[in-house]
């Protein structure tokens, strides 16, 4: 499984100097990536009163894994035989229970099964337990999200990627983003913070702050 790299970088505004139609000003909180990680950050941001908020996003769908990749059963952190909790016919237990957006996403995704295919868990597959089709999934994750956007507190861009970042005193300044298919960018935007939510850490590698992925050996950490 891909590790994703969610790293909050605070980051200061400025007056904007580029007028460009799509450059987005004076934004609290810019979000890059309509992932699972990225929707939640935004929904919880706008429910804790964070006014503006803009996410950034290479396709066209929120969810990431649950949808635009397909996953199709959630990997929930599993313990054997009677550790956890779990549906009686599943042979592992969930370690933590569920709670927060995630709770509340599942509940709704399981729910619409529910009255869809007479099962919150239909398929009963020993990998998840949880399963769903994507594309009915994205829609819960939009019908979650889209009273914020109509409230104008969360405004989504799509097919953008990150492409260069303005650094200075260790702080990112800003973010200019560039079509998916390659066309002029248009899209510079300046947040008073930033969240890379990207399936890489996009903003991270533009941005060059040091990062790391792969396997954590036991050489080095000193993990059992």
């Amino acid at each position: 499984m891909i590790a994703r790299l969610c790293v909050s970088l605070l980051v200061l505004c400025w007056p904007v100097v580029n007028a460009a139609d799509e450059t987005v000003n004076n934004t609290d909180l810019l979000v890059a990536g309509a992932t699972e990680s990225g929707w939640a950050v935004a929904m919880q941001a706008a429910r804790l009163g964070v006014e503006s908020i803009v996410i950034v996003h290479d396709g066209n769908w929120f969810g990431g894994q649950y949808t635009e990749q397909a996953l199709a059963c959630v990997d929930e952190n599993k313990g054997m035989d009677d550790v956890g909790w779990g549906v009686d016919w599943h042979p592992m237990r969930r370690s933590f229970h569920r709670s927060g957006l995630f709770k509340e996403l599942m509940d709704r995704i399981e729910a619409f099964n529910t009255i869809k295919y007479g099962s919150p868990m239909p398929g009963k597959p020993w990998h998840g337990p949880s399963t769903f089709r994507p594309v009915e999934a994205e829609g819960i994750f939009r019908e979650m999200i889209q009273p914020w956007i109509d409230s104008g507190r969360i405004r989504v861009i799509w097919g953008r990627v990150p492409v260069a970042a303005v650094v200075s005193d260790l702080r990112l300044r800003q973010v200019a983003f560039a079509p998916i298919d390659g066309g002029p960018s248009g899209l510079q935007v300046r947040a008073k913070l930033t969240i890379d939510a990207t399936d890489w850490g996009e903003v991270i590698q533009i941005a060059g702050a040091a990062y790391e992925c792969g396997p954590d050996p036991q050489s080095r950490y000193g993990e059992p």
